[in-house]
């Protein structure tokens, strides 16, 4: 979890560290690649939403998984911190698949000449049950994670991982 306080990404995204580890795979051709607190992905092995996120849910407990790019357009320039690339709520247990899509997977897809951009998924317990975004997010620039984790409940940040990626031409 240290790695999360050296990265920059607490206290860039939220306040708090994860109570665990998120488990994240994609699958990419036939390959696997895993998630691996900063290890670098290309833009191609994760195009797709992932393949597997898992952490330990309580049973009839309802989630909500956030992934932020806060680097956009760049770590030293980010005015668009954060770009929103996943929003899954109303999660039962850890099945991703029976949650309520708010907004749909985007691959991270950094400029040319940017450097790394940090990927941030993170996994919340939502503290006053079923949730109702009444946002549609198309402009995905700018999310701000803190407000949306106060305005919904969201409690305690339950699980967390991230990866890095820079420009694949």
């Amino acid at each position: 979890m240290h790695k999360l306080k050296d990265s920059g990404l607490i206290p860039d995204v939220c306040d708090h560290f994860p109570k665990e580890t998120l488990a994240v795979r994609y699958l990419d051709s036939g390959k696997s690649a895993e998630v691996k607190f900063g290890n670098e992905l290309r833009p191609s092995q994760v195009s797709r939403a992932p393949s597997t996120v898992t952490w330990t849910a309580k049973p009839g407990q309802l989630y909500a998984i956030i992934m932020v790019d806060p680097d956009a357009p760049s770590r030293v320039e980010p005015s668009y911190r954060s770009w929103l690339h996943w929003l899954v709520t109303n999660v039962p247990g850890s099945e991703v698949n029976r949650g309520d899509l708010v907004a749909s997977y985007k691959g991270s897809a950094p400029p040319k000449d940017t450097g790394n951009h940090r990927y941030f998924l993170l996994v919340f317990e939502q503290q006053r049950g079923r949730i109702d975004v009444r946002e549609t997010f198309e402009k995905r620039a700018s999310f701000d994670t803190r407000k949306f984790i106060n305005e919904y409940g969201l409690g305690d940040l339950i699980a967390g991982n991230y990866f890095v990626a820079s420009y694949q031409g």
